[in-house]
Formats: structure tokens, sequence, C-alpha cells
């Protein structure tokens, strides 16, 4: 009995053993488990954005484009002296007979303007002297931030919703004659090529797309197209300005960075991994991004 007695006594201390050999032998598993599963995340979160990276790239270099040809063809109205000259003498003379040649100037130059759909001259007080849309003539439009700008010598690339409630683009800059600031132009033109870009969802899955946006007066971030989740959004969905973290505002904040923290999340709430862009000419922000 005492033999016996002995021998259970002894079992306890033989498992508790054994156990500390398995835990001994599992712990290495399990640092080198978790270590590679941190990896394969860094690894899942890097080829990500490397992803991103390239849709940005891409979207960025695809907008300049767009807002390249625009400009194009705005110059190649500010760049008729004639029409200067004759802008000029009209404010000076106020004679009907100038006005009906830059109408005619304005109606010949549409013609040979790709994608353009109206051209307008506006004086220096902000009246529309001539317009391929002749019910803008003897419209005021000084106190649009287009004219403005356009008479401080600016150019200025802005998304507006027309008459059929269709995106289109207004580019505007100003006119000159002898260094001088006599009007400004103003050219309008679908919104086609923009919207081509953020329309575009190939390499992102089905939760990836590129955004555009612009500043509101008001320092909220205003989305400029449709967004994948959002249809309607264009010209009418913000975020707020205090929204500091929001990918949105950092682009267009002129920050190009790679987001991928915990609070990043997009205009449904949603965490996502992004890339941020910021297109200098038109002062908007683009943003690749994905769940």
């Amino acid at each position: 009995r005492t033999r016996c007695a002995i021998h259970r006594a002894g079992m306890p201390l033989t498992y508790k053993f054994f156990v500390l050999l398995v835990l001994a032998a599992l712990l290495p598993l399990s640092l080198a488990g978790i270590f590679t599963f941190r990896e394969g995340q860094r690894e899942i979160v890097s080829r990500t954005i490397d992803r991103l990276e390239v849709v940005a790239n891409q979207g960025e270099r695809q907008v300049h484009e767009a807002l390249t040809r625009y400009l194009e063809e705005l110059h190649r109205v500010t760049g008729v002296r004639e029409l200067g000259m004759s802008v000029a003498e009209y404010g000076k003379t106020r004679d009907e007979a100038v006005r009906a040649r830059i109408m005619q100037s304005v109606e010949n130059m549409r013609n040979t303007l790709e994608g353009i759909t109206s051209v307008s001259i506006v004086d220096r007080d902000g009246v529309v002297l001539a317009s391929t849309r002749p019910q803008e003539v003897g419209e005021h439009h000084g106190d649009r931030s287009s004219f403005i700008r356009g008479k401080d010598g600016q150019e200025l690339s802005e998304v507006f919703k027309d008459e059929q409630s269709a995106l289109a683009v207004r580019v505007t800059g100003p006119l000159t004659l002898e260094g001088q600031v006599v009007g400004v132009v103003e050219i309008t033109a679908g919104a086609a090529p923009l919207l081509a870009v953020t329309g575009d969802y190939t390499g992102l899955g089905d939760t990836g797309e590129i955004t555009l946006a612009g500043r509101t007066e008001g320092g909220d971030a205003l989305y400029l197209a449709p967004l994948r989740f959002d249809q309607s959004a264009a010209l009418s969905r913000t975020i707020l300005g205090k929204q500091s973290e929001s990918p949105f505002l950092i682009a267009l904040a002129g920050h190009e960075e790679s987001l991928t923290g915990e609070r990043v999340v997009d205009y449904r709430g949603q965490k996502v991994f992004a890339v941020t862009r910021f297109i200098e000419p038109a002062r908007w922000g683009l943003t690749a991004k994905i769940d």
C-alpha cells in the first residue's frame, strides 16, 4: 500500500512535467505563427498601397491631361490679339458695331474649338459682351469666383451642372492687351474626361474607387463627381472640414500620402486604405481608396 500511495502521489508531478514540455514545444510555434501572420498582414497592406499608388498616379495623370486640353482651348481664344483689341475698343466707345464684331469672332472660334460647348466674353465690369449662348449676353458675372480670378490674371477650372443637370467644366482666364487685362474669357465643356477617371474601377476590386473633390468657401470637401456608392454625390455631398483625418481633406490640403491608419475612413464611415494626390492647376484633391 505504501508503494502504491507513493506511485499515485507521483502521477501529478509527471503530468505537470509533461504539460510543461508540451507548452515549451508549442511556444516557439505559436510565436512563429504570430510573426508569420503579422508579416502576411504587412505584405497585404504593402501590396494594396502599391496598387493604389499606381491607380492614383494614373488618375492624376489623366486629370492633368484633361485640364491641359481645356486650357489649350481657352488659350486659343485668349491668344487672339484682335479679340483683345476689339474688347478694349468697345470698352472705350460702346460702339455696337464693335460688339457685333466681337460676337462674330466668338461664333467663328467656337466652331474650331474641340469639345467646347460655349464661349463667352466678359468685360472688366463683369458684363457678358458676347456669347455663343445668346441668353447670357448682358448678364452680370462680376460676383463669380471665375470672373474675379480671371480679372486678377489667373486661370480657373471648376465643375458645375448645366441646364440639363449634366456635369460640365467652366474654364476662365484673362483676355489681355499689351499686358493689361481688358476682359475675361469663359468657356464651358463636357466633364466626360473627368468622369472617365472617377468611373474607372480597374484594379480596385469591389470596393475601390477614385474620387475628386474641391474645397468649398467654408473649408469643407465637395465631391465633384459621382461616387461608386453614391451616384448623386456630385456637387451635393460634402465632408466637413473639421474631419482633418479624412483622406479627401488631406488630399485637398496638398498632402500626397499613403494612409493605412485605423482612423482612416471614407464617406461611408468604412475603414479604408487610401492614397492622396493634389491636382495643382485646379486645386482639387484626388483620392484612390479601397476597403
